[in-house]
């Protein structure tokens, strides 16, 4: 009697551990009628940063004897978005009434693991000084960009195993480039950067 008393105890506490550690990965709503959703695993692919939009500021120096200084202000806003991808296998899922609870679920977890909550706005303002030397034509490019990556969630809805793609772009930054012209009768195309 006593290795079946041991066996219950030790199926208990698994049992408890188990809820305590899974609890967030984890959703069963019988209200709904959805079925349990696990998640396995995430797979990402980094992508280069998707370029939002570029501001131009040319200073034209060529007739002055003086550095030209100009200062501007520029401001931006962008959203954290996700995007889950449709295969033949998740299409089936997306008709069903308890997808809202899987996607919430999906965003939920990949919020999580970044940091950031999907739908929010970043807003991001900056104060440049650009200057150009006696002789020169530069025209300054600032250029906002968010990160942003693609990947799967293998996830288990129920007794099946499913792969859902997704696309993410995140945060906000600017960088800054330069193109010098440094003679009037330059041919048009034709500098180098900076």
């Amino acid at each position: 009697m006593l290795p079946f008393v041991t066996f219950g105890v030790a199926a208990l506490t698994g049992i408890f551990v188990g809820k305590k550690l899974f609890h967030k990965r984890f959703i069963h709503d019988k209200s709904s009628k959805a079925p349990s959703i696990e998640f396995i695993r995430e797979t990402i692919h980094p992508e280069p940063p998707i370029v939002l939009s570029t501001e131009e500021v040319p200073l034209d120096n060529r007739f002055g004897s003086n550095t030209l200084i100009s200062e501007h202000e520029f401001a931006r806003t962008a959203t954290v978005q996700l995007r889950l991808g449709q295969t033949e296998q998740t299409s089936k899922l997306s008709k069903a009434n308890w997808w809202p609870i899987l996607e919430g679920f999906i965003q939920k977890e990949l919020g999580k693991n970044r940091g950031v909550e999907f739908g929010s706005q970043i807003a991001r303002r900056v104060k440049i000084t650009f200057s150009a030397e006696p002789g020169k034509f530069i025209l300054y490019k600032v250029i906002w960009k968010q990160e942003s990556c693609r990947g799967s969630l293998l996830i288990r809805v129920g007794h099946r195993a499913y792969k859902i793609p997704f696309f993410i772009a995140y945060g906000l930054s600017h960088s800054i480039e330069s193109l010098e012209e440094k003679q009037k009768s330059a041919k048009k195309g034709q500098g180098s950067n900076t």
